[in-house]
Order: C-alpha cells, then sequence, then structure tokens
C-alpha cells in the first residue's frame, strides 16, 4: 500500500512539474530516489524480487531517448526507472503501453481540433499518472 501512495505522489507532483515546465527537475527526481531508496531497504524489496526487473523498461525508453534525439525525454526515462524499483516489469510495461496510448490519443485530438504538427511537444508524466490511477483503482 505504501508503494502505491508513493509512486501516486512522485507523478503527482512530478505531473505538474512537467506541465508547468515541460521538464521534471533533476533535484524532484532526486528527492524522491532517496526517498524510494528508503522506502526499498525498508520494505526489503530487494530480498523479495532479488532484481528490480521493472527498471529494465526506464533503461530501454532513455535508450530510445538518446536514439531519437529527445523525442521522448530523460526525465520520462529516469521516472519510469523509478517506478521499475517497485513495480515488476508487467505492471512497468502496462504503465507506460497505457500512458503511451492515452498520450497517441490526446496528441492525434490535438492534430485534429487544434491543427497542431506531428511534433507538438506536451507532457508526457500525467498520461502515466492517470494510467497508474487507473491501475491502483482496478
Amino acid at each position: 500500500m505504501i508503494e502505491k501512495v508513493y509512486i501516486l505522489s512522485l507523478l503527482t507532483i512530478c505531473s505538474y512539474s512537467d506541465i508547468q515546465s515541460r521538464e521534471i527537475s533533476v533535484r524532484l527526481l532526486t528527492g524522491f530516489g532517496i526517498v524510494e531508496t528508503a522506502l526499498i531497504f525498508y520494505r526489503l524489496i530487494w530480498v523479495e524480487t532479488c532484481l528490480p526487473w521493472g527498471v529494465l523498461v526506464g533503461i530501454g525508453l532513455l535508450l530510445i531517448s538518446k536514439y531519437t534525439r529527445g523525442a521522448v525525454g530523460d526525465g520520462d526515462a529516469v521516472l519510469i526507472m523509478m517506478t521499475g524499483f517497485l513495480l515488476d516489469m508487467k505492471s512497468n510495461l502496462i504503465l507506460v503501453t497505457g500512458a503511451s496510448v492515452a498520450a497517441a490519443v490526446y496528441g492525434l485530438l490535438l492534430m485534429m481540433i487544434k491543427h497542431k504538427n506531428r511534433k507538438e511537444e506536451f507532457a508526457f508524466v500525467p498520461f502515466l499518472f492517470m494510467t497508474y490511477t487507473g491501475m491502483v483503482l482496478q
């Protein structure tokens, strides 16, 4: 339960930051990283799962970010790595896939209704927040 509250808090605050400045502050991620490290040791997640395979999803996104010269933000990839420490690989993949689908629908709506081009940038973390909220409520 505490992991769910932590991840919801992380995504809520990072969503606000992403909407306001179109980036996620390193200082913000560092602060959450310190809390997450304490949470991991407190809950002994390392013992239960051996390796946090969910982190691989974020590493994959970071590689995509480098390959596409920032089409996926580095902060988004680091955030996914952080959720991967507390979620298993399947849950983290569901989180990223659901958020990506929601963002794609939003992007299509922007193109159709507001006549934006496909290069229009918008915050991705709110879609992570919405998807994770749906996962928790299910």
